[in-house]
């Protein structure tokens, strides 16, 4: 069995980094467009500035940090559902996020054994 795992870095966002409750509704707009079932959720502000959202998922997690001083966001998308891509909740967080440029790191986890190995690549979408 063959999971995929995004991690974005998403620079110059032009959504509010520092608001909580705008990153969190984010999160949960982006999960329900895949049907993923909320299990839990977990925010932490940063002294100074910067937030962690994290949606535990009965499907795995989805998360987002923030740096908001430098517009800078970093998603973690999990899932494991093949029915759920993280693609589509990838474009919904970014639709919201608004960044100017992004990096994908896809990586597919391979859960039948260590011989068969993981891969990542960088997509572009």
């Amino acid at each position: 069995m063959e999971f995929q795992q995004y991690l974005i870095s998403a620079y110059e966002c032009e959504s509010p980094l520092d608001d909580a409750d705008f990153l969190k509704d984010t999160l949960v707009s982006s999960v329900q467009i895949v049907k993923a079932h909320i299990v839990d959720s977990l925010t932490h502000k940063y002294v100074s500035h910067g937030l962690t959202v994290v949606l535990l998922l009965a499907e795995s997690h989805v998360m987002v940090s923030t740096w908001p001083e430098y517009r800078y966001a970093y998603v973690d998308i999990f899932l494991c559902n093949r029915a759920m891509p993280p693609r589509l909740v990838w474009l919904e967080i970014e639709r919201l996020l608004r960044p100017k440029e992004t990096k994908i790191h896809e990586i597919n986890h391979n859960m039948i054994g260590r011989e068969a190995g993981e891969s990542e690549h960088v997509l572009e979408i």
